[in-house]
Formats: structure tokens, C-alpha cells, sequence
């Protein structure tokens, strides 16, 4: 079991992990809202990040080489399988019930019971 890293880049900055969601080697960044729900299976290797982590636009970064960028709030809902080596970026919103293909990058609003896959992550389709 490789441990897992949480790590908060702002004094507000939030991170909720619901009741018997399990993880291994995964990486969590968050700056705003990150909200994990309840009974997730999260793969190894996985990186959730509510932020760019840096302001993408060159002349900012000069002026204020801390800035974090662009922040929207990550929502993994309850009972969804994120595969190995996915990355859950800024503003993902995975419904409850749904499955993360490996290798996936997730951005976007993905309904209840969604399968995605690929990079970037795209609805391959739903489940009944």
C-alpha cells in the first residue's frame, strides 16, 4: 500500500473524504474544495487538483509568482471507481455511481453512472 498525500495551498482551502472511500498512492492538491463521496474506489497513482497549481498567463506569474491560477471546486460523487494514474482536474464534477477509466483526465460535469475514459476524459456512456 503506497500512502497517500494531502496537501492544502490555501488557509481555506477544503478536503472531504467520505465514509469507506479507499485509496492508495493517490494525491490530493486543493486550494479551494475538493469533496470525495461516500464508498469511492480511488487507483494508485491518482492526482485530484482544484487548481493550476500556477497562473498560466506569463505576465501574471512575473508579477506575483505565487498566484495558484484558476480555482474551481472538485466533486467526486459517492460510489465512483477512479481507475489507476487518473488526473481529476479543476471544476470536475463526476456523478455518483460512475466509472473513471485508467489514465483518464477528467475535466468537466459527467452525470450519475457515467463511464469515461481518455484524455481528455469524454462519456463513452451511461449505465442503467
Amino acid at each position: 500500500m503506497s500512502p497517500c498525500h494531502i496537501g492544502t495551498l490555501s488557509r481555506n482551502a477544503y478536503v472531504e473524504i467520505g465514509e469507506n472511500t479507499a485509496m492508495t498512492g493517490v494525491r490530493i492538491y486543493s486550494a479551494v474544495s475538493v469533496v470525495i463521496g461516500k464508498r469511492c474506489l480511488i487507483g494508485t497513482g491518482t492526482m485530484i487538483l482544484d487548481t493550476d497549481g500556477h497562473e498560466l498567463d506569463p505576465d501574471v506569474r512575473k508579477v506575483n509568482p505565487s498566484s495558484r491560477g484558476t480555482l474551481l471546486p472538485v466533486i467526486i460523487g459517492d460510489d465512483v471507481l477512479v481507475g489507476a494514474h487518473s488526473i481529476i482536474l479543476k471544476g470536475a464534477n463526476i456523478g455518483s455511481g460512475s466509472v473513471v477509466g485508467a489514465g483518464s483526465v477528467v475535466t468537466g460535469k459527467f452525470p450519475e453512472r457515467s463511464i469515461i475514459a481518455g484524455n481528455p476524459a469524454r462519456l463513452i456512456r451511461t449505465m442503467e
